[in-house]
């Protein structure tokens, strides 16, 4: 059976370098491909103004392979998103135990890996919270996705 990759949107709050995002819109899609709910997202993000980033999946991978990375595809929807929302955003991804997020500081695709990402919460209500100081960001921290 393949791997279907998940999805949900990050709504929360950006607070002295903490990212605390709650998960919602939940979607699953195909290998290498998942779709988040464009259209909710920004009818979300343009009524609260509360959207913080992503949570998707990648298929599991061996531990001694690393952490999981953003792929161009990840790179190029982020730097959209970004570019659209005028605003950092959290990219948070898991590929099986395995759970890493990178901060996108703007719309040329450029991110710096969070300084630390932990899932908390009931399988119900689950939340996402990352440290890493926007504020800090530096051209030399920021990898250049071009």
């Amino acid at each position: 059976m393949a791997f279907a990759e998940e999805s949900w949107v990050l709504v929360g709050e950006v607070t002295g370098g903490v990212w605390l995002g709650r998960l919602i819109g939940h979607r699953t899609g195909e290998t290498a491909s998942v779709d988040v709910a464009w259209r909710a997202t920004l009818r979300r993000e343009e009524r609260y103004g509360d959207v913080v980033g992503f949570l998707h999946t990648h298929p599991p991978k061996p531990v001694s392979a690393g952490p999981p990375a953003p792929s161009a595809r990840d790179v190029r929807t982020m730097a959209a998103w970004c570019s659209c929302f005028g605003k950092p955003l959290l990219c948070a991804i898991a590929a099986g135990e395995a759970l890493a997020g990178f901060v996108f500081a703007g719309g040329h695709g450029g991110y710096v890996r969070a300084d630390r990402i932990v899932r908390l919460g009931r399988q119900s209500r689950p939340a996402i919270v990352a440290v890493h100081d926007v504020d800090a960001l530096t051209d030399q921290e920021v990898t250049d996705a071009g």
